[in-house]
């Protein structure tokens, strides 16, 4: 059996956060790191201050940066993730902007031996 990852959202977004969890987990997806990505959103979200529900691209911009030392499937999947948010939003009728950034994966070196 499958074990869950829960947490705490304490934003404004924390109802829209755990609807998409809700939604996801009912279409039979685990969605535990996923989870663990939007617990950090949501603490960024407090951490700004923001009291809107509605994400705009500006309220994103600083978490829409890379971080020191984060690889580009960390960067993509935290923007993948909050996509994911800002369109079930939508779909409730809030308007938020989807970031539309494509940071792609990392791919290793592949070294051939002579």
């Amino acid at each position: 059996m499958t074990k869950y990852k829960n947490y705490i959202y304490q934003s404004v977004l924390a109802p829209y956060i755990q609807g998409l969890i809700s939604e996801k987990r009912s279409h039979g997806f685990i969605y535990n790191v996923q989870v663990y990505q939007l617990k950090r959103f949501d603490g960024y979200w407090c951490r700004q201050g923001y009291t809107e529900t509605c994400i705009s691209a500006e309220m994103l911009h600083e978490w829409l940066c890379c971080l020191p030392g984060e690889g580009k499937s960390s960067h993509s999947g935290r923007i993948t993730d909050v996509k994911s948010l800002t369109i079930y939003m939508n779909t409730l009728g809030i308007r938020c902007y989807v970031p539309l950034l494509c940071i792609g994966k990392d791919h290793p070196i592949v070294h051939i031996l002579n």
